[in-house]
């Protein structure tokens, strides 16, 4: 059996480098992906 590692990376910065877009993240996108990849 292997093991599946996975890097996930966030930021803390409020918005993008052109000041146009915010930035983010939903707990419950950072847990889909965790999710999604041990059903695996």
């Amino acid at each position: 059996m292997s093991t599946l590692k996975i890097l996930i990376i966030v930021t803390n910065v409020g918005m993008y480098a052109s000041g146009h877009l915010k930035t983010g993240l939903w707990l419950s996108e950072l847990t889909y992906s965790k999710f999604t990849a041990s059903d695996t």
